[in-house]
């Protein structure tokens, strides 16, 4: 039986020849869906925040409140820069907020409770301007982090330019955020939010919303990591001297 001719106006592909596609647009749409596909992962680093935010602060108005903020301060931030197209090193700056941002929440609710249990009989108002006072102290390191990172803006590369100025502009935004939203959220949260749920809810759903601070043995877990850090440092000096 004779195979049959090859149809020439017909695009079915043979199986042993390959058709390769290049150009702008298909390097574009490549970028894109990997873009897409690193974006979950960036909502993944999000949530994961959310979740350590709901236990460590022991609220999950407070972390909701610390979630909303990071968002935001990344949108306010491509709002103010107003970049034509964003490139692939400003991206990166989305990983960074998700993934390191959530700290500054965490040290001014520690710095809330201290001056709760350091002066007990404060009057609200003289708490929140002390309070204001030293979390302006405590997000310093973060403007001034924000400045070096505008000192990306002499480069000469234009993609460095513009992670530089993406990324000092959301710090400056989370700061504003956090001194204008979250200390609020703080003050709410202390005098309203926590009485109604202690008082209101069933007990089973308040742990849920305010979960117990032994709810996770943070000391433990952290005793733990500096003496495997301990013992790890130890081998490795020890295998330096050896080698040496």
């Amino acid at each position: 039986r004779a195979e049959a001719e090859p149809d020439v106006d017909s695009w079915e592909e043979p199986s042993s020849v390959r058709i390769l596609f290049r150009g702008d647009e298909i390097d574009d749409y490549e970028l894109l869906e990997a873009l897409g596909h690193d974006m979950r992962l960036a909502i993944g680093a999000l949530l994961l925040t959310l979740v350590v935010a709901w236990v460590h602060l022991q609220s999950a108005f407070l972390a909701v409140v610390s979630f909303l903020i990071l968002v935001l301060s990344v949108l306010l931030a491509y709002l103010i820069v107003n970049l034509e197209k964003m490139g692939l090193a400003s991206f990166l700056v989305i990983f960074i907020v998700f993934g390191l941002g959530g700290n500054s929440f965490l040290k001014l609710s520690d710095l809330w409770k201290k001056m709760k249990v350091d002066r007990p009989q404060m009057a609200p108002l003289d708490h929140l301007t002390g309070f204001y006072r030293l979390a302006s102290l405590q997000l310093l390191p973060i403007s001034m982090t924000a400045v070096i990172f505008f000192v990306h803006l002499v480069s000469l590369v234009r993609p460095l330019r513009e992670f530089g100025l993406f990324m000092a502009t959301c710090m400056l935004c989370r700061i504003v955020l956090s001194l204008v939203v979250f200390v609020p959220a703080l003050l709410t949260h202390e005098q309203l939010v926590a009485p109604f749920v202690d008082s209101r809810m069933p007990p089973v759903l308040a742990a849920v919303l305010q979960p117990p601070k032994q709810l996770f043995p943070w000391k433990l877990v952290g005793d733990r990591v500096a003496d495997a850090v301990a013992r790890l440092g130890k081998i490795i000096l020890g295998g330096v001297g050896v080698f040496g």
